[in-house]
Parts: structure tokens; sequence; C-alpha cells
């Protein structure tokens, strides 16, 4: 996909896949742009145009102490990191906010533990539930592995190759303390709950009354029930439900008067009489 810089024009906005479990990236873009990226698609976004980088990381230690790549100029981002400032925030709150679900038990997330973030031993590895303590442990989001690593003090909560500050993480792996070099590859996260989260851009674009003919209240209440059993309120699954595959002409208002009394305290929805 060819982006070019000062285009107000995008292409359209991906999909969650219909997988019951999605890689991080995908997830985190969802949620954050309301555009599920892979974690190749969203590391172009945010570095751009770079030229890509073949040396080794004992490579790249030598030529940051030779001061080798003082001087290179900064590549801006892409689509929507063309604000790279802007997208990374959204990305950081996209991350707060996942984490948070996982926490609370909304979000089921997974993946394979490696000593030296290799891929390779990542596929030997078991697959691993990932709870709210581990992700508090490995709160750092790799963007250009797609990867969780744990977070030294003074480093992002979002890693990207262009920041000076990702390549003393790296330089940091090297050091005497081994924890440094571990991290979580092929992660995922369980489609239902991340299509579950509220989008960061979404709820900011929908009318609160829509044209067309919506499914029949029976249908709207159903899906409200389903919805709730993901972990969301009310006020969000009228927000969302236009989100839903055959609910786009779902008024949001239309669905507040339908989940008016619908839940007792606990979740369960009432028994109403025919």
């Amino acid at each position: 996909m060819v982006y070019v810089r000062g285009m107000t024009s995008r292409p359209p906005r991906r999909q969650l896949p219909g997988t019951k479990y999605v890689t991080l990236s995908e997830a985190l873009t969802w949620i954050a742009f309301g555009d599920a990226m892979k974690c190749e698609e969203l590391r172009v976004q945010v570095e751009g145009h770079r030229p890509p980088v073949s040396d080794d990381p004992n490579e790249r230690v030598r030529k940051f102490f030779a001061h080798a790549d003082e001087g290179a100029p900064d590549v801006p981002g892409i689509g929507h990191f063309e604000d790279r400032r802007s997208g990374l925030g959204r990305l950081t709150e996209a991350w707060r906010q996942l984490r948070d679900a996982v926490d609370r038990g909304n979000v089921k997330m997974r993946g394979r533990l490696t000593s030296k973030m290799s891929l390779a031993d990542a596929y030997l590895a078991e697959v691993e539930e990932l709870n709210g303590n581990i992700l508090a442990t490995f709160s750092q989001f790799d963007v250009s592995t797609g990867a969780l690593r744990r977070q030294p003090e003074g480093s992002p909560s979002i890693l990207w190759q262009g920041d000076p500050r990702s390549f003393d993480r790296e330089y940091e792996s090297f050091g005497d303390d081994a924890r440094a070099a571990d991290g979580y590859l092929l992660v995922e996260v369980e489609r239902i709950g991340a299509s579950g989260q509220v989008s960061l851009t979404t709820t900011a674009r929908s009318p609160s009354v829509k044209d067309g003919h919506p499914p029949e209240d029976k249908a709207i209440l159903a899906k409200a029930d389903e919805m709730k059993a993901r972990g969301m309120d009310g006020r969000t699954i009228a927000s969302m439900m236009r989100l839903e595959e055959g609910f786009e002409n779902v008024a949001t208002v239309a669905v507040r008067e339908l989940l008016k009394g619908r839940w007792k305290p606990g979740g369960r929805p009432k028994r109403k009489t025919p």
C-alpha cells in the first residue's frame, strides 16, 4: 500500500480478521484508528519510507560507538502517522486501554516467551495466556516486531526504530542483566474482546440517528446481550452497535431507549413479558 504525504484520501480502513485471535498490532490499530493493520503495515507507517536496516545488532552497536549514524535525515511517518507524535499518542492510549481490559478480564491475550527475542525460538516456545500482571511487567510494545518487552526506566511504552531511545533499549539488552533481552513474540488478542473495545476514532464519527432500516428490536436486544457478555456497559453498547455486522443502521438513541432497565445489577437481562 502506497501513501503520498500530504494527500487527504486514504485506502479503506481494514476490518479485524474473522479469526478467533488477531495479532496484537491489528488489535491496537483497530482501537487507535478503527483500521486493523498487521505488524509490517504498522511498522511502515510509523517509520515512513526509511531505508531497510540490514545490520545485525552487533554491527549497530559498533556504528553507535563510531558515531556512524550521526547526521542521518529524519524520515516523516505516513498514513495515520503523518503527524507521528499524534499517531504514537493514539497508539499509546490504545495500548493502555487494552492492558486495562486484560487486567479486568474482559479481553484474552496470549504469546510466546523468548529469552533472546528470536522468532525461531518463539515458535518452539509454549503458548502462554498473558494476564494483567504479565503485561505490567512486559509493558512495552515494539512496533518493529509486534513484541512485548520489559520497559526500562525512561523508555517509552511504544518502541519504534527511529526513536533514539529504541537503540538505547537495544543496547541495554547486551548488558549484564539478561532480563533486558527477553520478551513475548507472536502475541495475539481474542477478536471478540478486541472488537468490543471502544475505538478512539469511530465513536466521534457516527450521528445519533441513522437512515435506513435497522433490524427488529428483538435482534437488537439479542446483540446487546452478546455485547454485554464481552464486558461492555449500556452506554458503550449504544454507541458501538453500529459497528457490528448487520447493525449499521441502528440509531444510538434507539438502542439507548431499548436498553433502559434492561439489566439488573449484576448484568443479567430482565425478563420481559410478551
